[in-house]
C-alpha cells in the first residue's frame, strides 16, 4: 500500500490554521490568567483584612503606622505597616524575605499581577510601594493622626484602608498613599501603574468594613478630602 505524503503546500496550510487558532485562543487565555491573578490579589487583601482586624483588637481600634520612624524602635528597623501586620495575618516569620543583600515582599503582601521586585536590604525605602499601599488618612500613628479607625469611622464601607500601589523604578518611594495621582508622585494610587486589574482599568481595594473589591480607576475620587480617602474629615 502506497503511503501518502503531505505536500509542502498542505503542511503550510495546516500550520497556518494552527497559527490562526492559537491567535484566537491566546487573548482568551491571557484574560483568564489576568482574572485569576485579580482573584488571587483580592484574596491577599482579604487576608490582610483579617490581619488588620486582629491588630486593631490589640491596639484599641488603631491601624499600624504606615512607615517606621527613627524615634520609634522596631523589628525590623523602620518597620512598614506590612511588617507590623505580618504576625496578625498568619505570617510570624515576617512580611519580607531577605537574601544576598536584598529583600522582597511575598505571599499575601505581594500582588500576583506585579513582577517580583528586589529592594535594598538596608530598608532605605528605595523603590518601595510596588505592591500594596495603606491609606495615609486611615492610619493610626498617634504622633501624626489620632484616628482609631475601627472605632471612629461611621461609614466604613465607603472608606479605603489599603489598595494596589505602584512606584516609578529607582525613585525613593513609600508604602502608603494620600490621593490618586501619577507614578511620579510618591504618595498616590497611580493612574499610570496601579490599575493591574479590571482589564487593566481598575484597582483592588480593601475597604473599612474589610471587604476586598475591584474598583475602576475612574470611580476613585481625585481629591484626598473625599470621604473615600478621608483627609480632614471628622468621621
Amino acid at each position: 500500500m502506497k503511503k501518502y505524503r503531505f505536500t509542502l503546500i498542505e503542511l503550510l496550510v495546516v500550520i497556518a490554521i494552527i497559527a490562526i487558532l492559537a491567535s484566537m485562543l491566546l487573548p482568551a487565555l491571557n484574560q483568564a490568567r489576568a482574572r485569576a491573578k485579580g482573584i488571587a490579589c483580592l484574596n491577599n487583601l482579604k487576608s490582610i483584612g483579617f490581619g488588620y482586624n486582629a491588630y486593631q483588637s490589640d491596639y484599641k481600634g488603631y491601624l499600624p503606622r504606615p512607615e517606621g520612624v527613627a524615634s520609634i524602635p522596631s523589628v525590623p528597623p523602620y518597620a512598614r505597616w506590612q511588617d507590623l501586620l505580618a504576625k496578625y495575618a498568619g505570617m510570624p516569620q515576617g512580611a519580607r524575605i531577605e537574601s544576598n543583600g536584598q529583600y522582597r515582599y511575598y505571599k499575601i503582601f505581594a500582588c500576583p499581577a506585579q513582577a517580583e521586585l528586589l529592594q535594598p536590604a538596608d530598608k532605605s525605602g528605595k523603590t518601595e510601594g510596588f505592591h500594596y499601599g495603606q491609606n495615609q488618612h486611615a492610619q493610626s500613628e498617634q504622633t501624626y493622626n489620632k484616628r482609631a479607625f475601627f472605632k471612629r469611622v461611621k461609614r466604613p464601607t465607603e472608606r479605603l484602608i489599603a489598595a494596589d500601589m505602584d512606584k516609578k523604578p529607582g525613585v525613593t518611594g513609600h508604602v502608603y498613599f494620600e490621593v490618586k495621582g501619577t507614578v511620579a508622585n510618591n504618595f498616590a494610587i497611580t493612574v499610570d501603574g496601579s490599575q493591574r486589574h479590571v482589564n487593566g482599568r481598575g484597582v483592588n481595594c480593601l475597604m473599612g468594613d474589610l471587604r476586598a473589591i475591584a474598583v475602576p480607576l475612574s470611580k476613585i475620587p481625585d481629591l484626598s478630602t473625599d470621604y473615600f480617602f478621608g483627609k480632614d474629615i471628622k468621621d
